[in-house]
């Protein structure tokens, strides 16, 4: 008698069984893999887009602006949007403001989708969202440490943070002393989403 070659009914459900419970045990993984590598790019992208603007205003020894993106000719209040970098002539005496005047040097989408992406920065008046940064010459910004942060929907525990200085220096924000690893902007306080 020959005998049948192939897999039994049992053997097939077991196998699909398997593969079930190691899928939904890998998706979890795989989302929040997916998530740190879309605010990891979106980091790396908005600090090269600031490192670009210092390195034009000192090149060019002229005012270099970057700004929150509205669309590829005009600056918006969201970052998450992407950046606008532009040599800020301000010859209409209007500084930090991209018009007919300025010369686009760089449009950077940031691809940041399902992320909200904030500024704050140290004034006079406290601490304050900003949608614009603006160099010197010397590659100095017109405001005090700042810090960009990159929220998702898992909230301010995944956050991740661009602390920025004066001096046009940046760094990674690090987590707290305490143990919740949430980051601490360039002011010391714990981020928000």
């Amino acid at each position: 008698m020959k005998r049948s070659v192939g897999f039994t009914l049992i053997e097939l459900l077991v196998t699909l069984v398997v593969m079930a419970v190691a899928l939904g045990l890998a998706t979890p993984s795989f989302r929040t893999l997916v998530n740190d590598t879309r605010q990891e790019t979106a980091f790396r992208k908005l600090n090269g887009a600031l490192q670009f603007a210092r390195s034009e205003a000192i090149k060019s020894t002229s005012p270099v602006t970057l700004c929150a993106r509205a669309t590829d000719a005009s600056c918006g209040q969201d970052w998450s949007n992407g950046v606008l970098v532009f040599n800020d002539s301000a010859t209409d005496g209007i500084a930090s403001v991209f018009d007919g005047s300025d010369l686009l040097l760089r449009v950077e989408q940031l691809q940041s989708s399902g992320m909200a992406i904030a500024a704050t920065a140290r004034s006079a008046n406290g601490v304050l969202p900003v949608s614009t940064i603006r160099f010197s010459r010397l590659g100095e910004a017109n405001w005090q440490d700042g810090t960009f942060v990159f929220c998702d929907d898992r909230g301010r525990e995944s956050a991740k943070g661009l602390v920025f200085a004066r001096s046009g220096l940046s760094r990674q924000a690090i987590p707290a002393n305490n143990s919740d690893g949430i980051v601490v902007d360039a002011n010391g306080s714990e981020v928000q989403c």
